[in-house]
Order: structure tokens, then C-alpha cells, then sequence
């Protein structure tokens, strides 16, 4: 299995069949759990971190060390992560996630 296969299987035969707001139960297997939207991490590199907040919009000093970035985007980056199955469900009015 991998994401691919699984995502349009949810969007195209799972979600059609379910009622609004139901209560979608999944393990953590890594096809289930996709980001739509990597978060950084600490051990991103300067240079991916710099690229991230640069494409949020996100000013930095120009002369600054990794960890003054990872603070920055530790400061702006969302609470938790935007997972594909979660939005697919949402926009579909299937589910909200928990």
C-alpha cells in the first residue's frame, strides 16, 4: 500500500459511503498520515528552513544561525500538522478532525 492508492481509495469509495460527521478511525500506518505541508524540524537544514520561511511570508535577519531559524519557525509554524485524509474528509463535510 502506499499513500497514493489509499488516498483515492478514502476520497473516491470510503468517503461517498459514509455519513456527514462520522467518526474515522486509522492507525499511524505512514500512508494514512501524509502531511499535505512538511512542518520543520530541528534537523532541518539551514538552508530548508530559510526556504520555509520564506514561502510563509516570514522575515529572518540575513546573518542568522540555524538555531536562531529553528526558533523563528518553531514561533510561526502551525500547532500540529495538516494531514491530507483529515482535509479530504473535512472538505467533503465527512469528518472533523480530533
Amino acid at each position: 500500500m502506499n499513500h497514493q492508492t489509499f488516498e483515492e481509495w478514502f476520497i473516491d469509495t470510503l468517503l461517498p459511503k459514509i455519513s456527514p460527521n462520522s467518526l474515522i478511525v486509522m492507525d499511524n500506518a505512514s500512508y494514512h498520515s501524509r502531511q499535505k505541508e512538511p512542518l520543520p524540524t530541528k534537523s532541518w537544514t539551514k538552508g530548508k528552513l530559510m526556504e520555509w520561511l520564506s514561502s510563509k511570508g516570514v522575515a529572518y535577519p540575513d546573518k542568522c544561525l540555524k538555531s536562531e531559524l529553528w526558533e523563528i519557525a518553531k514561533r510561526n509554524k502551525p500547532q500540529r500538522p495538516i494531514y491530507v485524509i483529515d482535509e479530504a474528509a473535512s472538505q467533503a463535510g465527512k469528518a472533523k478532525p480530533c
